[in-house]
């Protein structure tokens, strides 16, 4: 194609292998070159981008190294933050039955401190967990006791000594239970089923 400089000379646009060329859209593009020094380029941007990938995955390791030991962190943070909400409680039982009406007062203060510590729980994501009637679990219950029970199927949690709480579907401690195993048989033999 060619084009007038302003001067009378005729000025040519050649493109050369290779060279740059605007398709309709306006995008740029290249047209492959072939030779020698292309597949030392190609394999120059092999390494780089192989560079850049191992960054990459390096990031992701050290990205998710982090989120676990945080993670740890809050699951610590939230189980000490558990304790102190039951010690709480129980301090406020023991005020609550002196005859003290300062030490009811103080009771009663108690409670709702550790109230508040568990309404904050809760909102967080913490559940409780193990309750009576459900089937004994040992992922979501700790077996303290067992007591014979003809009322109970074995196996069933019948009393809770300690709840037990979870956050995010993981355990952070199991309920501390009783759980009920069938009676003797009366008039059996020992041993003989």
């Amino acid at each position: 194609m060619g084009m007038s400089s302003g001067n009378g000379e005729e000025v040519r646009e050649d493109r050369e292998e290779g060279g740059e060329a605007s398709d309709e859209g306006g995008v740029e593009t290249k047209e492959v070159r072939e030779g020698p020094g292309v597949e030392e380029a190609a394999a120059e941007r092999l390494r780089e981008l192989e560079q850049e990938l191992a960054r990459l995955r390096e990031e992701l390791v050290s990205e998710k190294e982090e989120r676990m030991r945080l993670m740890g962190s809050v699951e610590r943070l939230l189980r000490h933050l558990i304790g102190v909400a039951e010690t709480v409680e129980r301090v406020a039982g023991l005020y609550s039955l002196s005859d003290d009406s300062n030490a009811r007062s103080l009771s009663e203060g108690l409670r709702l401190i550790s109230s508040s510590i568990e309404k904050v729980l809760r909102e967080e994501g913490v559940e409780v967990i193990g309750g009576v009637g459900e089937r004994f679990d040992p992922v979501v219950h700790e077996a303290v006791g067992f007591v014979e029970s003809e009322q109970q199927e074995e196996g069933t949690v019948v009393s809770v000594l300690e709840r037990g709480f979870a956050f995010r579907g993981k355990v952070l401690r199991p309920a501390k239970v009783v759980v009920a195993k069938k009676a003797p048989r009366e008039g059996g033999v020992k041993g003989a089923d």
